[in-house]
Order: C-alpha cells, then sequence, then structure tokens
C-alpha cells in the first residue's frame, strides 16, 4: 500500500519544494559553475569552479529532482532531469569515476582522502540514481569503481556518506560487494588512521571504532552520517545496535535543543560537551538536522521504538521552519541559532527552572515542550559560560524531570 500526502502542512512543504525550491536550486548550481564542470570533464577542457565538494550539490538537487518526478510528471522538471542526465553520463570517465574538482584539474585521485571528499560526493551520485532511475547505471558505475579501487585498499572518506548510499544500492540491487564495502569502511574508521584536526581524532569521527563508540562527537554530520551507514550495515547484518543506541541516548539525553537541532560547537560545526547547548551560540545547522532525521527514521525501522520516530518528527518541523515565508520568500544559509526565538523565559530563583513558551505559531517547539524540558533544562536555557554549578545543577534537574517523565509514562 502506498500512502500519499495531499493536504495539510507536509502538502504545502512538499508543493514548494516542487514549485519554488527545486527550480531555485537549478538556478544557484548554475550560477555556481556546476554545471559548466561537468562539461569540462565530459570535453577535457575548461577549468573548475568552487569547492573541492562542488559535486555533491548538484547530486543532492538531482535526487530531489528524480523523487519528484516519480510523484508526478512535470515538463520543466523533466528538461532539468533530462539536461544533467546527460551531463552526468558524458563526465563520467571509463572506469566510472566522477569528481570533476579532480577530472578537470588533472590532480591525483585520492591524495587526500581525509579532507577532499571524493567518496563522499560519490555517495551522494549513487543516492541520486536511486532516486532518478535513468541515472542508474551512472550510480552502479560509481559504485562499481569504489568496490574495485577500495575492496581491498586501505582507506576511507574523511566525510562519511558512501556507507549508507552503498547498503542503498545493495538493497536496490542485490549485489552483495557493495554491502561488504560500506562494512569495510565502517571497520576502519576509529582508529587513528586519519590526520588529527584540532588536536584530536574526534573531528573526523576517527577516535573511537564503531562498535565502541556510545557517545556522539566531532563534527556533527560526519558523526550522524557515519551512525546512519553503521545502522545499515549492522540491520544487514543482523548484528546488536546497542552502541549506537547509546550513542543515541547521548545525543539525545544533554546534546541536542528543544527544537531537534545538534551542534553547539559553532567554530568546528560539531557536538559540545553534554549540556553546553546554549541558545544564544547555537549553531545546530540545517545538514545535521538533516543526518539527524536520517539517523531516526533508521533506528525507526530498525528497532520500531516510537521515541525515534518522535525525534524524527521534531527535527523535520525544524527544517521545515527554516524558511520564513514559505509563499514568497526563501531563507539562505544554515546556522540554526536561537537567540531571536523569544520563546523561553528562565526562572532561577531557589533553583526553580520554569519553562514559558509564547505560541506565536510556533507549534515545532509546543509539540516538543515536555520531553524538551529534559532535553533543554540542563543547559540550552543557561549561557555557556554560566558558572560550573549552575549548569551541574541545571544537569541533575534535567536528569530528573527526564526520569520523572519516563516514570509517569510507565
Amino acid at each position: 500500500m502506498k500512502a500519499t500526502i495531499d493536504g495539510g502542512f507536509w502538502a504545502g512543504r512538499r508543493q514548494f519544494n516542487r514549485d519554488v525550491l527545486i527550480p531555485d536550486g537549478e538556478r544557484q548550481i548554475r550560477e555556481a559553475g556546476t554545471f559548466d564542470n561537468l562539461r569540462a570533464a565530459a570535453t577535457g577542457s575548461g577549468t573548475h569552479r568552487g569547492l573541492v565538494y562542488q559535486d555533491s550539490d548538484l547530486h543532492k538537487w538531482v535526487e530531489a529532482l528524480g523523487w519528484e518526478l516519480r510523484n508526478a510528471p512535470s515538463p520543466a522538471l523533466q528538461r532539468m532531469a533530462d539536461e544533467v542526465t546527460a551531463l552526468l553520463i558524458a563526465a563520467q570517465a571509463p572506469d566510472g569515476y566522477l569528481d570533476t574538482a579532480f577530472q578537470v584539474t588533472g590532480h591525483p585521485r585520492y591524495r587526500n582522502l581525509a579532507d577532499e571528499h571524493e567518496i563522499y560526493c560519490m555517495g551522494h551520485l549513487i543516492e541520486a540514481g536511486l532516486a532518478h532511475p535513468p541515472l542508474l547505471p551512472v550510480a552502479r558505475r560509481v559504485a562499481d569503481h569504489l568496490v574495485a579501487t577500495f575492496t581491498d585498499r586501505p582507506g576511507f572518506c574523511g566525510h562519511p556518506e558512501a556507507e549508507l548510499a552503498l547498503v542503498k544500492l545493495y538493497r536496490a540491487t542485490g549485489e552483495r560487494a557493495y554491502l561488504e564495502l560500506a562494512r569495510r569502511f565502517v571497520d576502519r574508521r576509529g582508529h587513528g588512521t586519519l590526520p588529527q584536526r584540532y588536536g584530536s581524532s574526534a573531528y573526523l569521527v576517527d577516535r573511537v571504532p564503531v562498535r565502541e563508540q556510545t557517545v556522539v562527537e566531532g563534527h556533527c554530520v560526519r558523526q550522524l552520517y557515519l551512525n546512519c551507514g553503521a545502522t545499515d550495515v549492522f540491520t544487514e547484518l543482523g548484528e546488536p545496535l546497542d552502541p549506537l543506541l547509546a550513542a543515541w541516548e547521548d545525543m539525545v539525553d544533554g546534546k541536542t535543543y528543544i527544537t531537534g537541532g545538534v551542534g553547539s560547537d559553532r567554530a568546528h560545526e560539531a557536538f559540545g560537551a553534554p549540556f553546553e547547548i546554549a541558545p544564544a551560540s547555537a549553531y545546530a545547522e540545517t545538514c545535521a538536522a538533516i543526518a539527524s532525521v536520517f539517523w531516526n527514521w533508521r533506528l525507526l525501522q530498525a528497532t520500531g521504538e516510537a521515541r525515534f520516530a518522535d525525534r524524527r518528527y521534531v527535527g523535520e518541523l525544524r527544517m521545515a521552519l527554516r524558511c520564513r515565508d514559505c509563499d514568497r520568500e526563501l531563507e539562505d544559509g544554515c546556522d540554526g541559532a536561537l537567540r531571536n526565538r523569544r520563546a523561553f523565559i528562565v526562572d532561577r530563583e531557589d533553583d526553580v527552572v520554569a519553562l514559558v513558551t509564547r505560541s506565536d505559531g510556533d507549534r515545532g517547539v509546543l509539540a516538543a515542550v515536555l520531553d524538551g524540558i529534559a532535553d533543554q533544562v540542563g543547559g540550552a536555557l543557561l549561557p555557556l559560560r554560566a558558572p560550573r554549578h549552575w549548569r551541574l545543577r541545571a544537569g541533575l534537574i534535567a536528569l530528573a524531570v527526564r526520569w520523572l517523565i519516563r516514570l509517569i509514562a510507565r
């Protein structure tokens, strides 16, 4: 049975995605030079414009195109899809490799796995091929190239993503080599193989083997994309999810904002210490919220537990509400600071912490208040530089509230 959404809030958001966001995405990708990069890779002439991971933006846009064309035909969207599919087919190297930042410049492939995102970009291309069937042959050639290159060669990408994409492709095709490579990428992490960043292996999620890691740390998107891929791999192989479930509890109990956002370390786009989640300094980028939604969805499918559905829903609302006016205006940027919400008032008199919310139409906050008190009181309503005894008391209150909620729920 196939369910459809034909009314209400989410129907409006989907229509806005189709009518506004995807066409605007085409405009921005063209202006950034990404289409020209594909032409340069296909013809062997021209210069590369943009960042080393520029291709990934195009791949995610193509994925959105593919899913929308599956929902309903559209001449305008079909024109976009046909053009970009033809460009990707033409740009792909004979051995399946596709990354314009290296094809156009002539830089050696895989010279810096820690920082240059080649495998990451190809993971996004694989997902695009699964969404848009005419692109699937390109995606499979990319995956076959990765299998041939990395199954027996040490190495993995500094930014996880290909792991989850390879499992998706395995599920769609039944090709066991894709699952095996995803497993090897997961197993190779956590041994300090990659260079340290900011004085630690945590930033690139390479400090602790995945099966031993029970906290979330380092760069938020890297950590959560890795957890998505690991959840998929463990599920397919019938392995226990215990360490991942412990990491999820660490994230939700003390490192998640009431909006569902994560990431309090703005300088490094990273998780901070437990309960160091002050609204004024929140980074809580959209990419990390998306990754959290992806991970909660996988855990929901793997366990059937409603708590993951709750967290996914809060995250989805947070992302949807990033747009200020869904009829007319786009909001650029990914910064999720909460300093202007005007929704929270804290009373620290006699160690009593109260949360007062003004609705003002922000139903995402209202829906999360009950569970959010337990998530947020322990630090999100206190400044990062608050005295240590304040944060300790707030943390103890948060734990007490959470256990009280769980006791009542029983």
